[in-house]
């Protein structure tokens, strides 16, 4: 997960999933790519994320300038938040061709289709979260073909040429 380390990103949610696949003995590492932003009311204190990173299958990397680096690496990555605008975070992982699990809410719909390229789970649930991390890291092949899926839908909406397009449309139509 790379988000800004917020509540309402789902921060605690991805915590949690990690906890309930390390009691059922499931053997994968969550990483929590961010910073702490002091300045936004829902922040998680650094204090809790050390506290969290004492676990075996949890780790707080801090902020990362190169996320293509780790995202690449990556089997999943995870974005279970509570609203959002347009993620960023999900189109740079849909670039890199990792497979997302991420919450029915606008925004994240706008990009990932539950069951053709991602997972869509319902917000605050860590127990979802941690059964579609489950789903994914059992079977290589849907991470796969939703990696595949999410590139060439953000190559076909979301490439820098199609956003010039549909912006200078709109700005023409205003004029």
């Amino acid at each position: 997960m790379h988000s800004r380390i917020l509540w309402d990103k789902g921060v605690k949610e991805f915590f949690e999933a990690s906890q309930i696949l390390k009691k059922q003995k499931f053997d994968c590492m969550f990483y929590l790519i961010g910073k702490i932003d002091y300045n936004n009311p829902s922040t998680i204190p650094k204090e809790k994320l050390l506290k969290w990173s004492e676990n075996d299958n949890f780790k707080w990397l801090g902020y990362k300038n190169n996320i293509t680096t780790y995202l690449i690496k990556s089997d999943i990555s995870c974005l279970p938040s509570y609203r959002e605008g347009l993620p960023k975070s999900i189109l740079v992982d849909c670039a890199c061709g990792t497979p997302v699990i991420t919450t029915k809410i606008p925004g994240c719909e706008d990009i990932i289709k539950d069951g053709f390229n991602g997972i869509l789970i319902n917000p605050r649930s860590s127990d979802s979260l941690a059964n579609a991390v489950l789903c994914l890291a059992k079977n290589p092949k849907k991470r796969e073909i939703y990696a595949k899926r999410s590139r060439k839908i953000i190559e076909e909406r979301f490439s820098i040429e199609e956003i010039l397009k549909k912006t200078t449309f709109m700005y023409k139509k205003i004029l």
